[in-house]
């Protein structure tokens, strides 16, 4: 559960440069989605992230961006951009939490989501399925193209 003041169990940091754990978000979202509990990963702006067609299953789980670098503690303010540009026209992200009685609680702050540039059946940049408690602070979502909500 996200809970103000709770300290995450892992926190994971996604970009290139040493203190990186990680070199592309979904491989920290992967790795996130292992422990139910509460997780944290930055995604620092030392990368592009260009082709996102990321998957949140069921997980408490934030994605800050905005970090000048993995070791940056908070952001600096600039959002971090994640481009779905060449993804087959998926959606930018999406957070499922399907059957069962596991419910996603997930947290993005600082982050810029940009469509495909392809039309989608359903939530052109982000997509929302299932059980899901989503909370979202300084997100830009733009160029979201699809039959049933383009940005969300």
């Amino acid at each position: 559960m996200l809970v103000p003041g709770v300290l995450p169990a892992a926190t994971f940091g996604v970009g290139a440069d040493p203190a990186c754990t990680h070199g592309s978000i979904q491989a920290a979202i992967d790795a996130a989605a292992v422990d139910p509990d509460y997780d944290a990963i930055r995604v620092a702006r030392t990368a592009t992230y260009v082709g996102a067609a990321l998957l949140v299953p069921a997980t408490a789980l934030v994605i800050s961006g905005g970090h000048a670098d993995c070791a940056a503690p908070a952001s600096d303010g600039e959002r971090t951009l994640i481009s779905g540009v060449g993804n087959g026209g998926l959606p930018v992200l999406r957070i499922e939490a399907l059957g069962g009685a596991t419910q996603a609680q997930v947290s993005l702050h600082g982050l810029e989501l940009v469509g495909s540039g392809q039309s989608v059946a359903d939530g052109g940049v982000l997509q929302v399925r299932g059980w899901v408690q989503l909370s979202a602070g300084g997100v830009v979502l733009r160029d979201g193209l699809a039959l049933r909500g383009g940005g969300l």
